[in-house]
C-alpha cells in the first residue's frame, strides 16, 4: 500500500495515521533507498532499518519532536537528557539531545551512520549495553 499525502497529515484508506511502517523482508536498505528515490516523497521524512523496514512519517514529526513536547509538558528544563538509540530514526532524537547539551548513545549493533550521529557508542544490546549505560549512573547526583 502506498500512502496518499495531504500537507502533513497522511492518510491510508481515509483514516489519518502520524506514521506509516513498511514490512518487507525482500528488500534490503539499498533497494529502499532506490525506491524513496523514484516515488519521490520529499514532504515526509522517512527512516529504514537494517533491514526490511520503512519508517514513514510526516516531515519533522519523530522521536526528537515527541521527546521536546513531553519535555515541554513536564516543564523539564535542565539539559539532562539522555537517549539511547540503534536505528537510522534515532538520529533526530540524538540531535535533540544534544542541542540541549544532553547525551545521545548508539548501541553497538547500530549501523555506522547511527553511530556517528551519537555522542558515544555503548555495547551491543546481546551485550547489555542499555545496563552498561544506566550502570554508568549509578549513585550520580545531579544538582539544579
Amino acid at each position: 500500500i502506498m500512502p496518499s499525502l495531504v500537507g502533513s497529515e497522511m492518510c491510508i484508506r481515509d483514516s489519518p495515521v502520524s506514521r506509516v511502517v513498511v514490512l518487507s523482508p525482500d528488500h534490503d536498505v539499498d533497494q529502499f533507498l532506490r525506491l524513496m528515490d523514484e516515488v519521490g516523497l520529499q514532504s515526509v521524512s522517512y527512516a529504514i532499518g537494517y533491514t526490511a523496514w520503512l519508517d514513514i512519517g510526516p516531515k519533522g514529526i519523530d522521536k526528537g519532536h515527541a521527546l521536546g513536547q513531553l519535555r515541554e509538558h513536564y516543564q523539564h528544563t535542565s539539559n539532562r537528557v539522555l537517549v539511547m538509540g540503534d536505528g537510522r530514526n534515532d538520529i533526530d532524537m540524538f540531535r535533540w539531545a544534544q542541542n540541549l547539551g544532553g547525551h545521545a548513545f548508539a548501541m553497538g549493533q547500530a549501523p555506522e551512520e547511527v553511530k556517528l550521529a551519537a555522542s558515544a557508542v555503548t555495547a551491543a544490546v546481546t551485550e547489555d549495553g542499555v545496563a552498561q549505560v544506566l550502570k554508568s549512573l549509578e549513585g550520580l547526583e545531579f544538582f539544579q
